[in-house]
């Protein structure tokens, strides 16, 4: 899973048309802590933006299935939206959820996770436990655990 960062203030070309703007509600975030929206039935994944912000974006990549658009403007915050801790948080990349809170990182991330077993292995939790966490306020950075699986059991160190 790539973690960099692709801008979207390229320069565009004299034959290049405008972007699209769009008003976007979006409903759920992707790992690489993209919100993700529905437009006119198509898929959208929203670079800046969190779940349950109202906010204006641009397309700057259109497939058949779905587009990939950049934040421009938030109407409305989520109540998670955290300042970056980091000054080079949007040019780096390499922390892609600093402006997520703590608990909606690790709420993403479980998701994800739950998602996968699910999809991948065909497991499904009989009992969700309690995220682990770190300290009160503390960022969570970069992968926390690592999981495996065997046609036996499955773990995590």
């Amino acid at each position: 899973m790539s973690r960099r960062r692709h801008h979207a203030r390229q320069s565009r070309g004299p034959d290049d048309k405008p972007r699209p703007r769009l008003t976007l509600h979006p409903e759920s975030m992707d790992l690489d802590a993209n919100a993700v929206a529905r437009h006119e039935g198509k898929i959208v994944f929203i670079r800046g933006a969190l779940a349950r912000e109202r906010v204006t974006a641009e397309v700057v990549r259109s497939k058949p299935r779905f587009d990939v658009a950049q934040t421009v403007s938030i109407e409305r915050e989520s109540a998670l939206r955290v300042r970056p801790r980091c000054p080079h948080f949007e040019l780096c990349g390499g922390c892609s959820m600093q402006h997520l809170a703590p608990s909606g990182q690790l709420a993403v991330k479980q998701r994800a996770l739950e998602d996968q077993l699910k999809h991948l292995a065909g497991l499904r939790a009989g009992q969700i436990l309690r995220p682990l966490a770190g300290p009160t306020g503390a960022t969570v950075t970069g992968p926390g655990c690592r999981c495996a699986t065997s046609s036996k059991r499955a773990g995590c160190w």
